[in-house]
């Protein structure tokens, strides 16, 4: 990538973006769509074991992610991690499907409900950085110059979610959180350290 493209805003800003339209992507199948950022000792310990001990859902990991922008050439650049790539790979193996998001804005002002957002599944296929044109007359249009692994409608991500998952339970969501942190962690100069996705809880409508 190169180095004149920088992002204005963070992953967390870019969630309030993110977490509802894929919520609401996700509710025209399921009846209930939860989305969790765990910590061991809260989503993980005893008490939250004891309360979901019977439930049984689904599973989908999701990283947003910021635009990084050009404003001299009108571009977004989107950077794709090899840890969640890595991460995705040991979820595939417990059937958890993983995604990764991000709000094609500008701006502030860009960040609202009708802004455009690319979704992306992460397999051994994904590209480590995608790149979108921006029209500078017409914010609602873009053209993604590589569609590898992108998911273009709302049918592709549900599509996606429903092939690659299976039924879980509280065990084996741990496991799963535990094993997908594990390969998607780095060991820093200064410690360790790794990216931690949120996770969407899912349970099938009757």
């Amino acid at each position: 990538m190169k180095e004149e493209y920088s992002s204005f805003i963070c992953e967390h800003t870019a969630e309030y973006v993110l977490i509802p339209k894929l919520t609401s992507i996700l509710k025209l199948k399921f009846e209930v769509v939860i989305p969790i950022f765990p910590w061991m000792t809260r989503e993980g310990n005893n008490l939250s074991k004891q309360i979901h001990a019977q439930d049984k859902f689904k599973i989908v990991g999701f990283y947003p992610r910021r635009p990084k922008i050009n404003l001299k050439e009108n571009k977004i650049i989107i950077k794709i991690n090899n840890e969640f790539i890595e991460g995705a790979e040991a979820a595939s193996q417990m059937n958890i499907p993983m995604l990764a998001g991000c709000p094609l804005a500008n701006n502030f002002w860009e960040l609202n409900d009708s802004t455009n957002c690319i979704w992306i599944k992460l397999t051994d296929k994904t590209k480590h950085h995608y790149e979108i044109e921006c029209n500078t007359e017409d914010t609602t249009e873009f053209k993604i110059l590589d569609t590898t692994e992108i998911l273009d409608s709302e049918d592709d991500i549900l599509d996606f979610v429903i092939g690659k998952s299976k039924t879980h339970n509280f065990e084996t969501l741990i496991e799963g959180i535990q094993n997908i942190r594990q390969h998607s962690s780095t060991v820093y100069f200064m410690g360790f350290g790794s990216y931690k996705p949120i996770y969407f809880l899912l349970k099938d409508s009757h």
